[in-house]
C-alpha cells in the first residue's frame, strides 16, 4: 500500500512562500521523506516557527482496487 501525505502551509505576508523557498534552497525539501527519522525535523520545525506557519494535513492511502470497481479504471 502506498501512502500520500500533502501538507498545506498558510501564513501571512508571503511567509508560506518564503518558507517553501528556504526549504528548497537549503536542501531540506529533498529530505522530506526521511525527515521524521533524522535531525532534519528540527530544521523544518524551526522554519515553521520562524515564519509563524500553521498547517493542515491530507493523508490518502492507496490500496488495491476491488475487482468490482476495476471496470471504472482506465489503465
Amino acid at each position: 500500500m502506498a501512502i500520500t501525505v500533502n501538507l498545506y502551509y498558510t501564513g501571512t505576508n508571503g511567509n508560506a512562500r518564503k518558507f517553501a523557498e528556504e526549504m528548497e534552497s537549503s536542501g531540506t525539501a529533498e529530505a522530506i521523506d526521511i525527515h521524521h527519522a533524522s535531525l532534519m525535523m528540527g530544521t523544518i520545525a524551526a522554519f515553521r516557527e520562524k515564519y509563524d506557519l500553521h498547517m493542515t494535513v491530507a493523508r490518502f492511502a492507496n490500496a488495491d482496487i476491488p475487482e468490482s470497481e476495476g471496470r471504472f479504471v482506465r489503465k
